[in-house]
Order: structure tokens, then sequence, then C-alpha cells
């Protein structure tokens, strides 16, 4: 561990990590049959694309604010992790939605039926109201 350091020790959890995925995939596939491979590394390479484009936004937004705000209070550093992680969440989800992931999909199928059935201010049903889709 000692010439890698931390950077090391990420890295063989990682390794490790996708292994036993990979492992317990061929496993799992041999016990039950087909499982959707090719649908299953679609979705995988659209996730890795959505994280890099993620991480790449939001190294640029801690960069930005570091640069902008005094991060010697607390709470202004409080308030930079969390900006920085609301923009990361939009960030993965426009390009999830961009690139029309599946799983992206059933969540804004979700949020929409759930905010249909919800009740808005005043007692007004939302259906009354138009949703952007």
């Amino acid at each position: 561990v000692k010439p890698f350091a931390e950077y090391g020790l990420a890295a063989a959890y990682s390794i490790a990590g996708l292994t036993s995925m990979v492992v317990l995939y061929v496993f799992l596939q041999k016990k039950i049959g087909s499982i959707g491979g090719t649908a299953m590394v679609k979705s995988v390479v659209k996730s890795i694309f959505a994280s890099i484009l993620m991480g790449i936004i939001v190294y640029f937004a801690v960069n930005i604010t570091n640069d902008l705000w005094d991060l010697s209070n607390k709470l202004v550093q409080v308030a930079q992790v969390v900006l920085c992680i609301g923009i990361g969440v939009a960030a993965y989800a426009g390009a999830a939605i961009a690139m029309k992931m599946e799983e992206a999909t059933m969540v804004l199928s979700i949020i929409k039926r759930k905010l249909k059935s919800a009740t808005v201010g005043f007692g007004l049903k939302s259906d009354n109201f138009v949703l952007i889709s």
C-alpha cells in the first residue's frame, strides 16, 4: 500500500468489487439463464458516461466556488458541499434523461404520477395544472 498510499487502496477495492460483480454475474447467468446482459452493459456504459460528465462539472463547480467564496467559515464550507452535491445530482440526472436511460425514465414517470395525485396548496388537485414533460 505504501507506494500508492490511499489511491492504491481505493483502486484495489474498486478492482475487487468489479471482479466480484463479474464472477457473481457469470454464476447467476449459469443458474437462471439469460438476464439481459446487453441491456445491462448499455445501461452501465451510459451510467459511466453520466458519472464522468457529473465529475467534470462538479470539479469545475468546486474550483469556481473555491475562488469566489471565503472557505474559512464552516457554514460556507457546508454551503459549498450542498451546492456542489445539488449541481452533481442535476448534472447526472440531466445526462441520464438526455441519454434516455431506462432507470431515469422510470424515475421520471414515478415523479409525474406522484405529482398528478398530490394535492397542491389550497386543496386544488395538480391535474388542474400543466406538467412539463
